[in-house]
């Protein structure tokens, strides 16, 4: 028995967006490069996260570990371009002068490109063909209806996560991101399923 090729496909499918994308962010350090390329792996760690729910023998987080790499080293490149888009639009829209800080940050993103640059470079992208093999032989005598069963469970129990929000006696700011990272994960399971 197989798993059904919509799995493979999808998997093929982010794995040409990463590598896509990566170029995007390491040749010219993109501003939609970056963002793209965290979407990318954002979108791959929930699958990863619904082959383990289908077949918890599939470790995710092991498995994931030097792909969230790439994803962190991306991260405070990231952050500072945002930033940067934040300070430009308060200039604009509010008449600040705020060119001062926009160096600063400019500053800040040449430091943020270089270790980028520099911890991108130790990515191998060798890895996806590994975890196939991986994910393959964790669905591999498994049904077609009990993994479309299990991926149906796998985005009710965090559509529930998310409804639990609701009732929390002592909500925080901080819930808000959990709210995000939850809502982010279950539509990306959505679009797998």
């Amino acid at each position: 028995m197989m798993a059904p090729e919509c799995y493979w496909v999808y998997y093929k499918g982010q794995q040409q967006r990463i590598k896509h994308d990566y170029g995007r962010a390491l040749r010219h350090f993109e501003i939609e490069g970056v963002h793209d390329l965290r979407v990318d792996i954002k979108r791959l760690r929930a699958y990863f996260n619904l082959i383990e729910a289908i077949n918890p023998v599939f470790q995710a987080k092991p498995n994931f570990k030097r792909i969230r790499r790439l994803f962190k080293s991306a991260g405070p490149l990231r952050d500072v371009q945002v930033q940067q888009q934040v300070v430009q639009k308060w200039s604009r829209d509010l008449s600040l002068e705020l060119s001062e800080y926009f160096n600063y940050l400019k500053q800040k993103e040449l430091g943020a490109r270089k270790d980028f640059y520099r911890d991108s470079h130790k990515f191998k992208f060798e890895i996806f063909k590994s975890n196939w093999v991986k994910i393959r032989r964790s669905l591999m005598y498994i049904s077609p209806e009990y993994i479309q069963f299990k991926a149906e469970v796998r985005f009710n129990d965090l559509v529930k996560k998310i409804i639990l929000f609701k009732n929390k006696q002592d909500f925080v700011e901080e819930n808000y991101h959990s709210i995000r990272i939850l809502s982010k994960e279950a539509r990306y399971t959505l679009e797998i399923i």
